[in-house]
Parts: C-alpha cells; sequence; structure tokens
C-alpha cells in the first residue's frame, strides 16, 4: 500500500522536519482519509495529494490539491497546512482571505526611476477555471479544453494586451528553449511537480499567450489553469501591476474562476492560493549573490523569498 509506505518513510526521516506534510499527517488522519475520495467523475485520493510529498521529504509544503473538492474534503489535512504556510495559525476568522481588493492602483510607485538597482520586475497570478480539477487529476481532453477556453479569451484582448496563443506542441524544441531563455516559456523537469503528476501528456494542453512587447504573458497548464504575468525590464512596479489588474478583469468577463468561502482564489499547491500573487524584481547583488547564508539571513529577516535567476528551484547566475 503506497499510503502507508509513504507515511511510514515521512514519518521516520527525523531530517525532514520541516515538511508540513510530515507535521501534520497523523496515522489517524491517514486511516480516516485512506478510503475517502473526492465526487465523481474525478474521484481524486488523499494519494494524489500527497504522493509528490512522500518522495520529497524535502518539500516544505509536501501536498497538492487534486481537485478544488480536496480542500474540504482533506480539509483536516489542508486547513492546518495552509494557516501553518500562510502565517494565520492564530486567525480564528473563519473568512481567511478577504474580499478581492486591488487598492488603488495610482498608488504604487515606480521602484527605481533611475534604473540603477533594479533589472526586472514580475508579477504573477494564478488562477483555475471553474468545473475542471488540477493537473493531478486532468484528463488528455480537460487539458485541450483548458487551452481552448483560454484560447478563446484572449481573442478580445485589445491595446497593450493584444497578442497571439502559441501551442507549445506547436513551438519548435529549439525556438521553446530560446524563450526559456528569455524567460517568457515555462519547461518541464521540476521533479517535485513531475512526480505529483504535473507533466503527464506533455505537451498537450499546454501553451503560451503573450503580447508583442512581451511584458504580458499568460502561460496555459504550466501548473495551475492559468499564470497571468506582468512583466517589465524596470522597476515601475506601478505600471506593471496597472496591466496585470487589467487584464485579470478582461479575462474574468468570459471566464468564471473558482473561489474557496475560506482560503480565496484556488490553486493546485496550497502554498499560492488567497490572493495567489506573487510580485518579484530582479537586482543584481554581486557580491551579497556569493554569499549565499548571509543573502539567506537578510532575506528572512526582511520576510522576502529568494529565487534563482530562472525562478524557483534554479541557481542564481551572475548575482
Amino acid at each position: 500500500e503506497l499510503l502507508d509506505s509513504g507515511f511510514k518513510a515521512l514519518s521516520e526521516d527525523e531530517d525532514q522536519a520541516g515538511s508540513l506534510l510530515r507535521k501534520y499527517l497523523t496515522l489517524e488522519l491517514l486511516q480516516e482519509y485512506k478510503e475517502v475520495f473526492t465526487s465523481s467523475p474525478v474521484e481524486a485520493s488523499l494519494l494524489d495529494c500527497v504522493q509528490s510529498g512522500f518522495e520529497h521529504h524535502d518539500s516544505s509544503c509536501g501536498v497538492y490539491a487534486a481537485d478544488p473538492e480536496s480542500y474540504d474534503v482533506y480539509n483536516k489535512l489542508f486547513d492546518p497546512i495552509i494557516r501553518d504556510y500562510h502565517g494565520q495559525l492564530d486567525n480564528e476568522k473563519e473568512q481567511l482571505q478577504p474580499d478581492t481588493d486591488f487598492g488603488n492602483l495610482d498608488d504604487i510607485e515606480n521602484l527605481d526611476p533611475e534604473k540603477k538597482y533594479i533589472q526586472s520586475t514580475r508579477i504573477r497570478i494564478a488562477r483555475n477555471i471553474e468545473g475542471f480539477p488540477y493537473f493531478p487529476k486532468l484528463t488528455e481532453k480537460q487539458f485541450i479544453d483548458v487551452e481552448d477556453k483560454v484560447r478563446a479569451a484572449v481573442e478580445s484582448f485589445d491595446g497593450e494586451l493584444a497578442g497571439a496563443y502559441f501551442s507549445m506542441k506547436d513551438i519548435s524544441s529549439e525556438t521553446q528553449a530560446e524563450m526559456v531563455k528569455r524567460h517568457i516559456l515555462f519547461k518541464k523537469g521540476d521533479e517535485y511537480l513531475q512526480d505529483a503528476g504535473c507533466y503527464r501528456f506533455w505537451p498537450i494542453g499546454r501553451g503560451i499567450f503573450h503580447n508583442p512587447a512581451e511584458t504580458f504573458l499568460i502561460w496555459v497548464n504550466e501548473e495551475d489553469h492559468l499564470r497571468i504575468i506582468s512583466m517589465a525590464k524596470c522597476g515601475d512596479l506601478g505600471d506593471v501591476y496597472s496591466r496585470l489588474v487589467k487584464a485579470l478583469q478582461e479575462l474574468e468577463k468570459n471566464l468564471t474562476f473558482g473561489r474557496h468561502p475560506r482560503y480565496g482564489n484556488l490553486t493546485a499547491c496550497p502554498t499560492n492560493l488567497g490572493t495567489t500573487l506573487r510580485a518579484s524584481v530582479h537586482i543584481r547583488l554581486p557580491l551579497l549573490g556569493r554569499d549565499s547564508d548571509r543573502l539567506k539571513t537578510l532575506a528572512k529577516e526582511l520576510n522576502l523569498q529568494i529565487r534563482g535567476t530562472g525562478g524557483e528551484h534554479t541557481a542564481i547566475e551572475d548575482g
């Protein structure tokens, strides 16, 4: 039994005390959820949600939701993991994530108007289309259906958002590699996602929409159904953020995205749910970049997360 053997191996691995899956999946919960499945036709199991965490004990989270219902069906596992990761253990409110409020867009300024420090700014949000499971349980047809829905939705874009959609299966391997190098296209290869089932039927149903300036992108079926990205090679956070909000509001005219009354916008990985927003700036710090321990200490003090040059789980290149 994969659940039993996986649980035993993880619980006995004393070196991985930081795993939230290890922290909150008790033997009692394992027995309670072993024969529990989400509704038909998806019928996701606990193993669908924890298989990556069982394989990779160093995963800080260790779980992925196989479908929106997983968050409720396996709530005794997901809820403490979500509250712990997002710093909400002391939050007793029923609604952990407030209703959507993008704030006053005019209040956000250019962080580096003289372009001295920031090489690029990037903000992304994730969305999943209501009525579909997540990558662990998407069928081949559903991967294609999600792609078709996004392709149709972006046809109405105009102005700076207007662009073209490219299906991954139609992009040559050479062009894909070049686009990945420019940080506008995703690729497979993340071992945590691999063992969670993210790359099933690859490259079917995957693709990218982008405008000619490459300041606005949508990744389709990379991890979530949509990764909506606004970026610029400068520090103008206000401009980047405004473009992102505008694009999301346009998409919502044609697509209905899944949202949970307690957790907000839903994502496959519980570390991303809520606002789903992640903002980053690429700052070249060659001296600090050579001292990884000091860099990590400073980031922790400032409540920041470090990403490699190519994103999460990649190396820092040239500072």
